[in-house]
């Protein structure tokens, strides 16, 4: 093969990428005068167009979708049509897609989790196995130490990271669970969010986090409180302040979340005290 030749191969090599460019083009002018539900429409489809070209800029129109979705879709959810819902859980999916390729985890983990509780609350559980599956990959890449350094550094930063493997898939899960446990209760399924806590405060048993526990016991207490199941969250906020008492005091009470044993006396707050501390966490 000539030299011209192998130039003249190598230039239409590096053409490949950019063949489909006219419909990027349209999408992009379509883009100019697209407003609200419409851009959103426009942008995802842009999302998957520049995936195999170029991951930045398919990352940048995704977080732009997301951010139109917030504030066209979700306040008027109940006004819009099936496909016009859709846009946001696309926005969501896709820009996750794209950072996962592009080994962003942090964020496309987060934006999968934003998926899913989306995705919940429209009633489509479409891409939930796909989404569940990469979540999944996420997690295990952590455990097996395949993601980047900077993965575990911008993850980590504001949770105690074990030496161990075990103790860094067990951090990933437990900020996993408070997250979904925030995001639950932020769209008042109080149910869901305590099972979430419930599930952190199994794992944080194992390392003797007390004060983390008492932290997360504390947020159920406002959640049952919300539930108007006030005699729970009452008992549950006595139990947890009775414990935080004698640890500061250098005594030690594991304190269960299920029913007390029959006969087992826990001095009461006064029930002014207990109130307060309650309405506090609605």
């Amino acid at each position: 093969m000539t030299n011209q030749l192998k130039a003249l191969l190598a230039f239409l090599i590096l053409l490949l990428p950019f063949a489909g460019n006219s419909q990027i083009d349209s999408l992009e002018n379509r883009l100019e005068s697209a407003y609200g539900t419409d851009r959103m429409e426009v942008l995802n489809q842009l999302i998957l167009e520049y995936r195999d070209v170029k991951l930045r800029k398919s990352i940048k129109y995704g977080r732009e979708s997301i951010e139109i979705g917030k504030n066209a879709v979700i306040p008027y959810i109940s006004d819009l049509t099936a496909v016009k819902k859709l846009h946001l859980l696309d926005a969501f999916y896709e820009t996750a897609e794209s950072q996962f390729a592009n080994e962003d985890f942090l964020e496309a983990r987060s934006n999968y989790r934003e998926a899913l509780d989306y995705a919940a609350l429209i009633s489509d559980s479409s891409k939930n196995e796909i989404i569940n599956s990469r979540l999944t990959e996420i997690q295990m890449m952590a455990v097996s130490g395949e993601v980047k350094d900077n993965f575990f550094n911008r993850t980590m930063r504001d949770i105690n990271i074990g030496k161990t493997v075990n103790r860094v898939a067990d951090d990933l899960t437990i900020t996993t669970e408070i997250e979904l446990a925030k995001s639950k209760a932020k769209n008042k399924q109080f149910r869901s969010a305590i099972d979430h806590y419930e599930k952190a405060i199994n794992l944080l048993e194992n390392y003797g986090e007390r004060e983390k526990i008492n932290e997360l016991r504390l947020e159920i207490a406002g959640l049952l409180d919300s539930l108007q199941a006030f005699d729970e969250a009452t008992r549950l906020l006595d139990l947890t302040l009775s414990e935080m008492e004698a640890e500061e005091s250098g005594g030690f009470a594991d304190i269960p979340l299920d029913t007390l044993p029959d006969g087992e006396v826990v001095q009461p707050l006064p029930a002014s005290n207990a109130d307060s501390l309650i309405a506090v966490k609605e």
